[in-house]
C-alpha cells in the first residue's frame, strides 16, 4: 500500500510542477469557469431578449393606438393632447432602449429592470 501512496504523492507533485512550468495549461480550470460563466450570462441575456422582443411588439401596438388617439383628438380639438404627446415620446424612448438591448448596443435591460424613460 505504501507504494500506492508514494505514487499518488509523486503524481500530485508532478502536476504541481507541470502547472508551474506551463501556466497556460494550469489555468485552464479558471478559463473554463470563465467560459461557463459567460455562456450562462449569454443564456440569461437570451431569455431577457425574448422577453424584451415580446414587450417591443406590445409597445409598438400601443404606440399605434396612441397615434390614432392623438390624431382623433387633434381633429376634434384645437391641437394634440400634451399628456399623450409626453407619453408617446417616452414610449418612443423606451422602444429605442429595447432596440439597443436587442441588438447588443447596450447592456442595460430596459424597464421594468431600469427606470421608465422620461418624455422630455
Amino acid at each position: 500500500m505504501t507504494w500506492l501512496k508514494k505514487d499518488a504523492v509523486q503524481t500530485k507533485n508532478d502536476c504541481r510542477n507541470y502547472r508551474s512550468m506551463n501556466p497556460q495549461k494550469g489555468s485552464s480550470v479558471n478559463e473554463n469557469s470563465v467560459i461557463a460563466t459567460n455562456k450562462r450570462n449569454l443564456w440569461t441575456r437570451a431569455l431577457f431578449m425574448v422577453l424584451m422582443a415580446f414587450v417591443f411588439q406590445l409597445c409598438g401596438t400601443l404606440l399605434f393606438i396612441v397615434a390614432i388617439l392623438q390624431l382623433a383628438i387633434s381633429l376634434v380639438s384645437d391641437g394634440p393632447n400634451q399628456r399623450l404627446r409626453s407619453f408617446g415620446r417616452s414610449l418612443g424612448h423606451y422602444l429605442q432602449q429595447i432596440a439597443l438591448f436587442l441588438t447588443f448596443g447596450s447592456e442595460d435591460i430596459p424597464f421594468p429592470f431600469n427606470d421608465w424613460p422620461s418624455g422630455d
